[in-house]
């Protein structure tokens, strides 16, 4: 990340809910949509228009995935903002990690596994960070 251009201290005016960064593009979450900033062009930018409730978003391989916590887990396409797909496969999205091979969702009890080959798992979380492996399905 470059970041010669930004000025100590700026400030702006948007209540940001989550933040990632992707080479020179700073995407944040707000609750009107998501938005970019360049850093070497300092231009700002609005990505997805929505309605958002406490957005974490992060960015992975030109797409835009966002969890609006009980609201299920949005994938967008970055370069042009259209909503590709939506997982509304647990109660609560406490925070996700995408991988390779699928995301990775912690819904506040359990770590749910979406792989790419349209199966779910079911993980409990068991003291000193062990996962064990409670089921599989189907979606």
């Amino acid at each position: 990340m470059r970041n010669g251009n930004l000025k100590m201290f700026s400030t702006l005016n948007y209540k940001a809910f989550s933040i990632t960064c992707v080479e020179d593009t700073l995407y944040f979450s707000t609750n009107t949509g998501i938005y970019s900033i360049n850093f070497s062009t300092q231009e700002i930018k609005e990505v997805v228009t929505n309605n958002f409730s406490r957005a974490n978003i992060t960015v992975y391989n030109n797409m835009i995935y966002l969890c609006n916590n009980e609201d299920g887990l949005y994938v967008y396409e970055l370069d042009t903002g259209n909503l590709i797909k939506r997982f509304n496969i647990v109660n609560f999205i406490n925070d996700f990690v995408v991988l390779d091979e699928g995301i990775l969702i912690d819904d506040g009890q359990n770590l749910v596994f979406l792989n790419y080959k349209k199966k779910k798992s079911f993980m409990n979380k068991v003291i000193q960070e062990e996962l064990i492996k409670v089921k599989t399905v189907f979606i």
